[in-house]
């Protein structure tokens, strides 16, 4: 199966990034946070979750990006498979869910 890794980028998100990976581990198999040397908890609160943790200078987001693909770039033989993958995952997030009946 194809792993999926969810890059997030911070700087000082120490407020948010609890909120901002927990709603990522559902489908992520790895989150990445690329991180312009915040002086926050940021880093911390990320290591607790389980994050990948990388410092990278800042150079606009146009290079943050780019040194994120360095990082997880995959190279597919088969895209339709993984495309089929994803789809599948996620109907599995979004599907609705039977309702339990009340207890007595």
């Amino acid at each position: 199966m194809i792993k999926l890794t969810v890059a997030i980028i911070t700087y000082n998100e120490e407020n948010n990034i609890s909120r901002c990976i927990s709603s990522v581990l559902a489908v992520a198999d790895e989150v990445l946070v690329v991180d312009s040397f915040s002086t926050d908890k940021t880093e911390e609160i990320c290591l607790s979750f389980g994050a990948r943790f990388i410092k990278h200078p800042f150079a606009g987001h146009i290079a943050v990006f780019v040194r994120i693909v360095t990082l997880i770039a995959v190279f597919l033989q088969r895209p339709q498979s993984f495309l089929r993958q994803l789809v599948r995952r996620l109907y599995r997030l979004i599907a609705p869910r039977p309702v339990p009946p009340p207890k007595p």
